[in-house]
């Protein structure tokens, strides 16, 4: 279907790609005529088309323009009607007004055989269905927009995923629970329970997800309770009165209470205005409002904030790296031979391309990123806009990494991507 639309010219470089001419021995510059499979519009493109078909043709197929805008999903038509010969007519005349631009239906699946057996075999769905209430399955199903329909009886079912005789743990049983999709609702009482089931497994973990129980109190008073935690742990360590547990809570919060320059990272939505905040605070001038930035000071703003996830996410391997000692085993690090930038303080990948004389516009040792940090978030957001919304997983996670490395970087630009 989407091969069928043809592509306006001042549209056809946004979807160029590069193509290796094995006898030419080199690269091409290509570019789509056609919309293709993958890209973001081309779903929205394909159905404004088909809408357009319809309505061109409203006058000489009413009940076309109907079902297409009410009843057609992109490529997908589900519609039903009270008696045979209409809807015969609606599969006539939808085929007739839609076969004059170009578009064809096939796959046609009916609960009444009469409705579609007039139609050439390639045009009709050819699976064979029973229901799940019957003792046995044969042929495949018939899919129906997230759902199955068996034509014979009229149902339609959900298609439950069922666990791949993996160990049944608490991390297994929600990935399971996850993959269910249920666009009606139809399952929720079972899925439900499930999730009821979860959240009380996770009763007994209110100490770690919660911390410590001052943290409930006023924020003037922590000072205090935080120096007699870190007093009692000054006390020999035969005496086993110090809570564990809640030192390590304290450490967590001290680790992450201090964000750049005082600025929330979740306040800003772009990662423009993120650096163009900082970089006002740290240059700003009395009497003045605004700043306007040197590439210099946007530069350094930038680092600052790289520094900060990266001390976030990495202290101990920090620590290990400005010492020149090996940093420990289980690092999330290790394969990445890691070596400390000292002219921007930050971590880079390492590797034998540091002794590489000429330059390139790929950064040879790019800056290690951790995948949940709001810096990483918003750089992942900055590429997207940067193609405009237009580019899929690999062509964004492509020109990340010219600069950085992200720790499960596909995943995280894929998860943002679907956001």
């Amino acid at each position: 279907m989407f091969h069928q639309v043809r592509l306006a010219p001042e549209d056809r470089r946004m979807l160029r790609f590069l193509w290796w001419d094995d006898e030419m021995d080199t690269w091409l510059v290509m570019e789509w005529l056609v919309l293709p499979f993958g890209a973001a519009c081309s779903s929205c493109c394909a159905t404004f088309a088909l809408q357009k078909v319809a309505n061109d043709r409203k006058d000489r197929y009413p009940i076309v323009k109907d079902t297409i805008e009410n009843e057609t999903y992109v490529d997908n038509q589900l519609a039903s009607r009270n008696t045979i010969p209409k809807a015969k007519e609606l599969v006539d005349k939808t085929r007739e007004c839609l076969n004059e631009a170009g578009f064809q239906m096939v796959k046609y699946a009916s609960s009444h055989r009469d409705v579609v057996e007039h139609l050439p075999t390639d045009v009709q769905s050819g699976h064979q269905l029973q229901s799940l209430s019957l003792s046995q399955i044969n042929g495949e199903p018939e899919p129906a927009l997230g759902l199955y329909w068996d034509c014979h009886s009229d149902e339609l079912y959900h298609p439950a995923k069922s666990p791949d005789n993996r160990k049944l743990t608490k991390r297994n049983a929600l990935r399971v629970l996850a993959s269910q999709f249920e666009p009606l609702r139809d399952i929720a009482p079972f899925t439900s329970r499930a999730k009821t089931i979860g959240h009380q497994s996770s009763i007994g973990m209110k100490k770690w997800t919660d911390g410590p129980s001052w943290l409930l109190e006023a924020e003037d008073t922590w000072q205090s309770h935080s120096a007699s935690v870190l007093a009692r742990t000054r006390v020999s360590s035969l005496n086993s009165s110090v809570d564990t547990n809640e030192i390590k809570s304290l450490f967590c919060g001290v680790t992450l209470a201090t964000p750049v320059q005082n600025i929330d990272l979740e306040e800003f939505p772009t990662w423009p205005e993120l650096v163009q905040a900082l970089g006002e605070k740290l240059n700003a001038v009395d009497g003045q409002d605004s700043v306007v930035l040197t590439a210099e000071q946007v530069c350094d703003a930038e680092y600052q904030l790289l520094q900060q996830a990266q001390q976030e996410s990495f202290k101990e391997e920090i620590a290990t790296l400005k010492t020149q000692k090996e940093i420990p085993k289980n690092s999330r690090l290790l394969e990445l031979s890691p070596e400390l930038d000292e002219t921007t303080n930050l971590i880079r990948v390492g590797g034998r391309l540091r002794k590489m004389d000429n330059k390139t516009s790929v950064e040879p040792h790019p800056i290690v990123l951790p995948s949940s940090h709001p810096v990483t978030k918003l750089l992942i957001q900055d590429a997207d806009n940067h193609f405009s919304h237009q580019a899929g997983t690999e062509q964004v996670f492509a020109y990340l990494r010219r600069r950085f490395w992200i720790l499960r970087g596909r995943t995280s630009v894929k998860g943002i991507l679907r956001k």
